[in-house]
């Protein structure tokens, strides 16, 4: 009898990831491509959706963003100093602006890290500057959440009031003929209409509001900010987090915390239950805790198939095979619906079946 499998999803599949009110659905990553999604111990490596499309550019020490820059009104900052002295501050020479600015970034969030360290990872020699993409990936790699800010500056100083640095790039030079440069928002000065910066060589610069706005928004108003797993996200969208939770393969407390954020998830309960079981048997009664975030899912939403099918093979691999018949069964009426990832499951979900139906 050969050994019970753990079925991926085809790879033309797609979830919907949804917002609480379900207003608006959006098609994310196929599930195939996604490690601990379709499956409880997966062999696919994760795809990394990249949060930003850099162009190449040989002037300054970042690349810039091949998209256009929008046209924002001015805004002023909050009537209220923020300042955040936890921020270590590294200098970087001509064209290390990215790996400086991003080991402020993560040393403010408890990691310690060198420049030196992460130019290895990120610094791109042949094109003297570094891509956004790759510090995202890199937040990622240093066990950070990343969170892309909107382009306003109120979401700059919202950050800073929560106790958030957040990366920048700014175009120092004129539109044609660019300086792109990386830098760690340390605070702002509102009576002084200053904002604060770890930038370059120089720690704490005071840069007059007006300049920063200018020279940001010539960039593309790139702001990044790097988050423990055990912290909520500060503007993202239920899709756009769910994936950055996919993305950074995060565990439970993450995941719990997008359950608490968005509960009428389906995609965010099935994650949290993909989530418990990668934990260590040592972690507890992960099994229990993946079946109750199933249901969840389920709860949330009756059609979402691939919970049901990891909550069958779940019943099943625990002896329960009336159980796992009785959830597939249901899951299964639900791919007679005009629904293309109802079609693209069936065959998974009677494959299922059918293993668990000849388990001795």
């Amino acid at each position: 009898m050969r050994a019970y499998q753990w079925h991926a999803l085809p790879h033309s599949q797609s979830i919907v990831l949804s917002s609480p009110a379900r207003a608006h659905k959006r098609l994310i990553q196929p599930l195939s491509a996604m490690r601990g999604w379709e499956r409880l111990w997966p062999t696919h490596r994760l795809h990394c959706w990249a949060l930003l499309t850099m162009a190449l550019s040989l002037q300054g020490c970042a690349l810039l963003d091949a998209t256009s820059s929008p046209t924002f009104p001015d805004q002023h900052f909050a009537a209220n100093t923020t300042e955040l002295a936890d921020v270590p501050f590294h200098p970087a020479s001509d064209h290390q602006c990215g790996p400086g600015a991003l080991a402020s970034l993560l040393g403010q969030s408890g990691v310690v890290v060198t420049p030196s360290d992460l130019a290895a990872e990120i610094y791109l020699p042949g094109r003297e500057g570094t891509l956004g993409i790759e510090l995202t990936a890199a937040v990622r790699r240093y066990g950070r959440l990343p969170e892309r800010l909107p382009p306003r500056l109120d979401a700059i100083t919202q950050a800073l009031a929560q106790g958030h640095a957040v990366l920048v790039l700014q175009n120092l030079g004129l539109d044609w003929l660019p300086r792109w440069h990386f830098a760690t928002v340390i605070g702002y000065d509102a009576e002084r209409d200053e904002v604060l910066l770890h930038s370059g060589e120089e720690a704490r610069q005071a840069l007059p509001g007006f300049t920063f706005e200018h020279t940001w928004s010539r960039s593309g108003r790139f702001a990044l900010i790097a988050l423990r797993h055990d912290q909520p996200p500060l503007f993202a969208t239920a899709a756009d987090w769910l994936q950055t939770l996919a993305d950074a393969h995060a565990g439970p407390d993450a995941w719990q915390i997008a359950t608490a954020r968005w509960p009428a998830s389906a995609t965010a309960w099935f994650g949290l239950g993909n989530a418990w079981l990668t934990q260590s048997p040592a972690a507890g009664n992960t099994h229990s805790q993946a079946e109750q975030a199933f249901r969840q899912a389920l709860a949330a939403d009756s059609s979402f198939l691939p919970a049901a099918n990891n909550l069958a093979m779940l019943l099943a691999r625990r002896g329960e095979r009336p159980a796992a018949l009785l959830v597939l069964d249901q899951a299964l009426q639900h791919t007679d619906q005009a629904r293309a990832e109802a079609d693209a499951m069936r065959p998974a979900l009677l494959r299922t079946r059918i293993e668990i139906v000849n388990q001795p």
